[in-house]
């Protein structure tokens, strides 16, 4: 929520993005914007229209995450260049990127984010360790580990 869409508002205004900012509390938003001013804040009554505006949408609350209410968001509107992330993980497919999946669109679910934010972590406390490896070494066994940890396991042919 407010960390992790920070984050992602940073690496997109280094990639001089445009980034709009929906949210459901509107203070919250308001006190992000205070501390990033480039944020254009739209209300959380407009966010179906301005999805046609959209290039990405990143998912940063808690919306479709388990044992909480899907995000209330109708993806229609998207065009359909536009790519999704949703930071949730568990389940790894939200009905938003079902949605997302549905309509043939880019979609990253948040194991994605996780891993990242775990590699960062760990070169930051073992430099001398990591200096000889790289995300790409990583990313794809470590995404595989966790994948099968949080996907629930197939029933056994019959």
């Amino acid at each position: 929520r407010g960390r992790r869409s920070a984050g992602s508002r940073r690496r997109l205004q280094q990639k001089n993005a445009r980034v709009l900012l929906c949210a459901r509390r509107p203070a919250q938003a308001r006190t992000l914007q205070r501390a990033h001013p480039a944020l254009r804040l739209v209300s959380w009554a407009r966010r179906h229209e301005i999805l046609a505006q959209c290039d990405m949408l990143i998912n940063a609350s808690a919306g479709g995450m388990a044992g909480m209410a899907a995000l209330d968001l109708d993806i229609a509107a998207l065009p359909p260049s536009a790519g999704v992330l949703d930071m949730v993980y568990r389940p790894l497919r939200t009905p938003l990127l079902r949605a997302t999946e549905a309509r043939g669109l880019v979609s990253m679910d948040g194991l994605y984010m996780l891993i990242f934010q775990a590699l960062e972590n760990y070169r930051l406390w073992f430099p001398q360790q990591t200096a000889a490896l790289s995300r790409a070494d990583l990313f794809p066994a470590l995404y595989q580990l966790c994948r099968s940890h949080l996907t629930p396991a197939q029933p056994a042919p019959s």
